[in-house]
């Protein structure tokens, strides 16, 4: 974290978060663009991985 006292970083180390749920717990607690953030984590993680094979 790159600032363990915020209120994303509290809230993270509560919840045990890592991941994608980190930037989660982000966007809910202090971000402005917090539904710009939402809808492209949607987006991720509703697109398939591509193989690269």
């Amino acid at each position: 974290m790159v600032h363990p006292q915020s209120k994303s970083a509290t809230e993270a180390r509560e919840q045990e978060a890592t991941g994608v749920d980190l930037i989660k717990i982000y966007a809910e607690k202090e971000s402005q663009r917090a539904g710009y953030i939402e809808l492209a984590l949607q987006t991720y993680q509703q697109t398939p991985l591509e193989s690269s094979g």
